[in-house]
C-alpha cells in the first residue's frame, strides 16, 4: 500500500451527512441477537446486536440507495487510493460500540461471494465523545477524526479495541 499500513482520508463526510445518517437510526433498537458472527441478515432494516466471541456491537446493513452521496463518496474514496472504478460489497455496515464492546482481531479477506480486497472505515463520532475503541492495523494505531476514513487492505490483520468509555459509531465497507 503506502509507507503505512492504512490510508487517511479527511473530510469524507460532512457534518451535516452525519448528523443525517445518525437521525436516521437514531430510534432503531436491535430486536435481533447473533453470536455467530457472520449468521446475520445483512439485508433485514433491523439492528442487529452480535455478541460472538471475537466481537460485540450493534450493526444494521446501509442499502447503497438509502444514502445515495454515501455511496458515491465510498466509491470515490476507494478510487482515490486505487485510481480505478470498484465495486462494492454492500450493504454498508452503520456500527454502534457501546462501552464494552470491540472486534477482536481479524481480517476481512476471507471467503464469502464477494473478493474483499480492501477495507474502509469512516469515523461518525468525535473522537472526544469515546475512550477507547481505537482501530488499529497491522499493529498501527489510526488517527481519528470524525467525518474522514481509513482504507486498509482487507487481509491485514485489524482489531477495534474495547470502548471504554462513550460510544463510537462507525460506517464500513469493503470493496475489489
Amino acid at each position: 500500500m503506502n509507507k503505512s499500513s492504512y490510508y487517511f482520508i479527511p473530510d469524507v463526510l460532512t457534518s451535516e451527512e452525519i448528523k443525517e445518517i445518525q437521525e436516521h437510526y437514531k430510534d432503531y433498537v436491535c430486536d435481533h441477537y447473533s453470536v455467530i458472527s457472520d449468521k446475520w441478515n445483512k439485508e433485514s432494516e433491523k439492528m442487529t446486536r452480535m455478541e460472538a466471541p471475537n466481537r460485540y456491537l450493534d450493526l444494521i446493513g446501509i442499502p447503497e440507495n438509502k444514502f445515495p452521496s454515501l455511496t458515491e463518496k465510498i466509491k470515490k474514496s476507494f478510487q482515490k487510493i486505487i485510481k480505478q472504478r470498484v465495486s462494492l460489497e454492500g450493504p454498508h455496515y452503520y456500527c454502534h460500540y457501546h462501552t464494552g464492546d470491540f472486534h477482536g482481531v481479524h481480517r476481512d479477506n476471507y471467503a464469502t461471494h464477494f473478493s474483499r480486497d480492501l477495507a474502509i472505515i469512516i469515523h461518525l463520532s468525535d473522537p472526544t465523545e469515546y475512550e477507547g475503541g481505537e482501530l488499529i492495523v497491522n499493529n498501527e494505531i489510526t488517527p481519528r477524526q470524525k467525518g474522514a476514513a481509513i482504507i486498509f487492505d482487507a487481509s491485514q490483520l485489524h482489531e477495534l479495541t474495547k470502548v471504554t468509555k462513550g460510544d463510537r459509531y462507525i460506517i464500513s465497507e469493503c470493496a475489489n
